[in-house]
């Protein structure tokens, strides 16, 4: 077992985890603030 590596795994594992949620949370955002501006309109 080479801990460094598993290590590693698991950095690159919740960095991929934590950038996919902020594009998510990011797209999201957007589409609301779409939203709210073509109602005010």
């Amino acid at each position: 077992m080479q801990p460094t590596v598993n290590s590693m795994h698991f950095l690159w594992a919740a960095y991929l985890l934590v950038a996919g949620v902020n594009i998510v949370f990011a797209l999201w955002l957007r589409g609301m603030w779409v939203k709210l501006n073509r109602t005010e309109d």
